[in-house]
């Protein structure tokens, strides 16, 4: 394995799943997406995904659009994002999102 892809393992494998309802919230982190949909089920009322925004670093929802939309990425423990949800991840996401 070369020392590029093995430092980018250990990137992803340090990253975390970030979350910012709207644009007057704060950054909360999250270890998978399960976790995440039980946080937006139990402090929000979002049931449904609008559209994927920003390159897929986040997505609106009823009473989330425009520039106050929900941020949703991967990224560093400072919150920077390194990467948006694959096709898949998205999927199961709105899977988990629906099913509040």
């Amino acid at each position: 394995m070369s020392k590029a892809k093995s430092l980018l393992n250990l990137l992803e494998a340090n990253d975390r799943i970030w979350l910012r309802i709207g644009d007057q919230g704060d950054y909360e982190d999250f270890e998978d997406l399960q976790d995440l949909a039980e946080y937006l089920h139990n402090y929000s009322d979002v049931t449904k995904v609008g559209s994927w925004v920003d390159g897929g670093l986040g997505f609106t929802a009823e009473g989330y659009t425009g520039h106050n939309y929900i941020s949703l990425f991967w990224g560093d423990n400072d919150a920077q994002p390194t990467r948006g949800l694959t096709a898949q991840e998205k999927k199961t996401f709105e899977k988990l999102v629906r099913s509040k």
